[in-house]
């Protein structure tokens, strides 16, 4: 909301917001140590170091920071750092959450939910994590996008609600690529198919698997050429990807892209029917009579 800012590239507004930090810091501020911590473990205005890093989340725990408290929990408990203590970690996190501090929240939610140091909760940990993303705490509103759009044999899924928590959520390729699908295909929300096309080739210039194979999807679906179609189902396949696997068999399999290759074709389809792609299971069966001299 500062207007001085509004002109800043990204790099500047980053210094910018380290020296801020420092500045709090320098007045002996927990919160402004946390924020030094920040900037130093992502390379945000200054160089990436995680030592430093450390070094500031111990300062900002030793002054109170209710933020402090929860990061440095949350390392302790999953021993991320290194060392692993769950009684502190405990301790640390619970003063964060009494602190109403709504990052604690969303640690101690995805403790309940994964039953890390607590019994399995899941109504507990969504309870947590909803309530963090009611006011405004983008990571939990990107864990319940997750969530809600894969189920994880945790919650049953429920695309309208991974729609809205993604689209309340950060700019990342995970949210860009839930919205997509949502514009997309229209079951969520009025269908949007340009938007949804645009969300789902930027999130597919990130290695996340779901958005190339999703681009790949619409791209076939005219908004590319079977070529590109190709391409970024193989991209997807080489991330590990089951149904771009398939894709990329039936694609070599029948020329779709121009280019026949029976031998790969057997390949990335027998890799896709091991990994229960039932597509791949019923093109290796139709094809056998030619896939059996590869």
């Amino acid at each position: 909301s500062d207007t001085d800012t509004l002109d800043m590239s990204k790099d500047d507004m980053y210094k910018y917001v380290f020296d801020l930090y420092k500045k709090s810091a320098g007045q002996n501020d927990g919160d402004g140590y946390y924020g030094l911590y920040t900037c130093y473990l992502d390379g945000r205005g200054v160089e990436e170091n995680t030592q430093e890093a450390i070094k500031y989340l111990d300062k900002s725990v030793e002054l109170g920071s209710s933020w402090g408290y929860a990061l440095k929990g949350n390392d302790l408990v999953r021993g991320e750092l290194g060392v692993t203590d769950v009684t502190k970690g405990m301790e640390y996190i619970k003063k964060s959450v009494k602190a109403e501090n709504y990052l604690g929240m969303v640690v101690l939610g995805d403790l309940y939910i994964e039953g890390i140091a607590v019994k399995v909760d899941v109504d507990k940990g969504l309870e947590l994590l909803e309530e963090a993303a009611n006011h405004g705490v983008l990571v939990a509103n990107d864990k319940l996008a997750k969530l809600y759009r894969f189920g994880y044999n945790i919650v049953n899924q429920d695309l309208s609600l991974a729609f809205k928590y993604a689209k309340e959520g950060s700019d990342n390729p995970i949210t860009d690529f839930i919205q997509a699908e949502g514009y997309y295909y229209g079951d969520v929300v009025e269908q949007n198919r340009d938007l949804g096309a645009k969300l789902a080739y930027k999130a597919a210039q990130s290695d996340y698997d779901n958005a190339k194979n999703l681009w790949a999807e619409i791209c076939e679906d005219g908004y590319g050429t079977k070529m590109e179609a190709f391409e970024y189902f193989m991209k997807a396949a080489e991330l590990g990807h089951v149904y771009a696997t398939a894709k990329v068999g039936e694609y070599l399999l029948k020329g779709t892209a121009g280019k026949t290759d029976y031998s790969l074709a057997k390949k990335y389809l027998m890799k896709a029917a091991s990994e229960g792609s039932e597509d791949a299971q019923k093109l290796l069966s139709t094809y056998s009579g030619i896939l059996e001299y590869y």
